[in-house]
């Protein structure tokens, strides 16, 4: 990487001469064909093309943010299974305490709900 300096046209012209060669190659080509040849049906309306690009450009500017979203979804949701086994673990010892059977039905289902609000972000609403 390359910090702090501008690079000046001659230079980036020098480096991607060979693309730019090869470039006009495959675009002299079709004109060719066109104007010396008459091959009238090599032409390629507008619509298509500016649709196809606008398309890409939409797959590609949203690409990287999908997968975030995606990425983001998964960790929400492995927290909230987590925390789920965790509170099976924990309702399974306390239900074998005599003393707390009566409320553990309502405190299993407090907690469950709270903490399922509170991973997809809805607590703070």
């Amino acid at each position: 990487m390359h910090v702090g300096h501008n690079y000046t046209l001659k230079e980036v012209l020098n480096w991607t001469r060979k693309d730019i060669y090869h470039l006009a190659l495959i675009a002299i080509i079709p004109v060719i064909l066109y104007e010396v040849f008459g091959w009238k049906w090599v032409a390629l309306p507008w619509l298509p093309i500016a649709l196809l690009g606008t398309a890409v450009a939409f797959v590609v500017g949203f690409k990287n943010n999908a997968y975030d979203r995606l990425w983001e979804a998964r960790i929400k949701i492995g927290a909230n299974l987590e925390y789920q086994q965790d509170m099976g673990i924990m309702t399974k010892i306390i239900s074998q305490i005599p003393t707390q059977r009566k409320t553990i039905k309502g405190r299993i289902v407090e907690n469950t709900l709270w903490k399922s609000v509170s991973v997809i972000g809805m607590d703070k609403c």
